[in-house]
């Protein structure tokens, strides 16, 4: 991404001054409007060593979870980033953003496995593996619904709403795509009966309803999301065709496709 450099150091500067730009932009909204949301959206991954019988891959595997999914939450729990990369000391920002969130946006699209690799920069290798079966997508990353099960977990140690800001698949193969949907719908369902706080899915403009789920996802684009409704009624659709409930996003009744919507009757 622009402008190109590739600098720790900097990075670090660039993220801090990020979080103190989130700090006092909460502050601002809050005193113009008391009532406002105010958040982040932060992209999370499952993360898991190439090799689970290499103590380096291991390693690395946790190191980068840390990094890439823990150091920003608890950053919002301590005032504090912490910052460790492989052969660095490690590095501890002080952020003024404890408990400035009143929700926390979660993007989350695959899992990634990591190796240790003497030859790549800072020794990591990643890669995308079919390992539990479910494809990949067409840009190649690896479908892997537990995956935001476990995102969402980790989350929701801040004890605020989560919100699904992002989650969709690259495909022009619609089945692909429901089947996608579907499966991380049934993974909030399972967050959701464990207790954790979750309230909506999001990404494009094509509206499905189902089972008390919105998902949008433009249908000429290659992603996709999901959001949870309360006492939601349909939007009133274009003229549509019913298809199997096999191929919609629940087991339960029927789903209807069209040319700019897809609803469900059964709306809870």
């Amino acid at each position: 991404m622009p402008p190109g450099i590739k600098d720790p150091s900097l990075a670090l500067k660039a993220l801090k001054n990020i979080l103190i730009c989130h700090a006092k932009a909460y502050d601002i909204i809050h005193k113009a409007h008391p009532e406002a949301m105010v958040s982040v959206a932060h992209n999370m991954a499952a993360l898991a060593p190439w090799h689970r019988w290499n103590p380096l891959d291991r390693a690395l595997a946790k190191m980068a979870k840390y990094f890439y999914n823990h150091s920003l939450t608890d950053a919002f729990l301590t005032g504090h980033l912490k910052v460790k990369f492989p052969l660095r000391k490690e590095v501890l920002i002080e952020v003024p953003i404890k408990d400035k969130l009143d929700f926390f946006g979660v993007n989350y699209y695959t899992r990634v496995h990591i190796r240790f690799n003497p030859f790549k920069q800072m020794l990591i290798e990643l890669r995308h593996l079919d390992i539990d079966g479910y494809g990949l997508s067409d840009l190649g990353w690896e479908i892997h619904p537990y995956g935001l099960e476990k995102v969402l977990r980790y989350a929701s140690r801040l004890n605020v709403p989560l919100i699904i800001t992002e989650n969709g698949i690259a495909t022009r193969n619609a089945e692909t795509k429901i089947d996608f949907m579907r499966k991380h719908v049934d993974a909030v369902e399972r967050s959701i009966k464990k207790g954790i706080d979750v309230r909506d899915i999001f990404t494009g403009p094509l509206s499905i309803i189902t089972n008390g789920y919105r998902v949008s996802t433009p249908a000429s684009d290659s992603t996709g999301s999901i959001s949870k409704l309360s006492n939601a009624k349909p939007p009133t659709p274009p003229p549509i065709t019913p298809i199997s409930s096999e191929a919609g996003l629940s087991s339960e009744g029927k789903t209807y496709r069209c040319p700019r919507h897809i609803f469900s009757p059964n709306i809870t």
